[in-house]
């Protein structure tokens, strides 16, 4: 029998010549070698059910048949193993108000006849106005990053029904990323992305153009904070090896003005012309050099008996932490402090008119660039206000 080549288009096999029934084997088993290999399936995870409970908000209501939906696309349920499905999407609670309320079972029910009266009991009744306000007090977290902040506001303002409708066409516009933008800017964390965004020459940004800014402020910030760690003095090769091999024996420099080195020193005490020495304002021709010498040993004296303290971050970080008050203050500043000087708490009034550049950095509280002194480091007791 002659040669036989493999059907298939572009293989070049060809058998011998041999008989009909060998060639039939052969071709048959080449043809093997063809054939598709074993598909193997992703082995993809189960979807997981939402999870709907009693006494919710219309936002977590929003985020339930959204994930409903999501469920109900993902599994192809329908009829009644799809209210099935729903009622045991509520916990036990819910579950029981549900019956008690339908005063039976609900599965022969309609899915939307069953969403509806999940959502009586699961969703409390807000006022609108209450939620606006709300929206407008909240305030962008430490290390929150500005994306995060922003689904968090259009959750809140997903309550706040921002429509009017339109008088020419009686048809509803949604007016809510503009009020989103707004809030947004209000509530940056960091004042001085908050004034270049309130600075910028285009006061007509989108929200995703606002968004947008201050992501990309916020990233600069980062990267140049990074930049200007600190560096040990040991890696600046240079000044470590002069100061750990000097050329000669060190100097003291005593400066004329400078009380606590010339007492501890074994100079004589400096001459009339100190600065020490206007106190008197005599003729130097005089006999002066004695009279002011005793002034500045006086002088010298009275500054030890103060037993002055000097005020270091560390120290205003924990008296700060150590006062109630200043503690309720921060608080205030980090969830947003009140629109109303009413709504301020008594003793925390007077920070009314500042509220707007107050913010904290490690603990401590900050008004634009200056910090806000603790009352317990303070010598005498004096009005907050005097701090800025």
């Amino acid at each position: 029998m002659p040669a036989v080549q493999c059907p298939i288009p572009g293989c070049e096999y060809v058998t011998d010549d041999l008989d009909a029934a060998i060639v039939a084997v052969l071709i048959t088993v080449h043809s093997t070698t063809h054939a598709p290999g074993p598909v193997t399936a992703a082995k993809v995870e189960k979807v997981k059910r939402p999870v709907i409970s009693t006494a919710g908000t219309s936002e977590e209501w929003a985020y339930f048949e959204s994930r409903w939906s999501d469920y109900v696309e993902a599994t192809k349920i329908a009829g009644r193993d799809k209210v099935v499905q729903l009622l045991e999407c509520c916990d036990e609670q819910l579950r029981k108000d549900l019956t008690r309320s339908a005063g039976g079972s609900l599965t022969n029910k309609p899915v939307q006849e069953v969403l509806a009266a999940i959502k009586k009991l699961a969703v409390r009744e807000e006022n609108t106005m209450v939620a606006r306000v709300t929206l407008h007090n909240m305030r962008q977290d430490r290390d929150e990053p500005v994306r995060s902040f922003c689904a968090r506001l259009r959750g809140q303002a997903g309550v706040c029904k921002f429509f009017i409708q339109c008088p020419t066409c009686n048809t509803d516009v949604n007016y809510t990323d503009t009020i989103i933008r707004d809030v947004l800017a209000r509530g940056i964390s960091d004042p001085e992305i908050q004034l270049d965004l309130l600075g910028d020459k285009n006061q007509d940004m989108t929200l995703e153009e606002v968004t947008q800014f201050v992501e990309a402020k916020d990233s600069g910030k980062r990267s140049a904070s990074r930049l200007l760690d600190h560096v040990p003095g040991v890696k600046h090769h240079a000044a470590d090896g002069v100061s750990r091999h000097p050329t000669g024996d060190p100097e003291k420099l005593i400066l004329s003005d400078d009380i606590a080195a010339i007492r501890n020193s074994t100079m004589s005490l400096p001459p009339a012309t100190s600065f020490l020495s206007d106190i008197h304002h005599i003729d130097l021709e005089s006999d002066a050099t004695e009279i002011d010498n005793s002034v500045f040993i006086s002088a010298v004296s009275s500054l030890d008996s103060l037993a002055v303290k000097s005020v270091t971050w560390d120290r205003v970080r924990t008296a700060t932490a150590s006062d109630d008050n200043m503690n309720e203050l921060i608080n205030l500043i980090e969830s947003g402090t009140p629109e109303f000087r009413h709504e301020f708490p008594p003793q925390l009034r007077e920070f009314f008119q500042f509220r707007e550049h107050l913010y904290t950095i490690d603990g401590v509280i900050i008004y634009k660039d200056r910090i806000i002194i603790p009352p317990s480091l303070r010598s005498t007791p004096r009005s907050y206000s005097n701090d800025f």
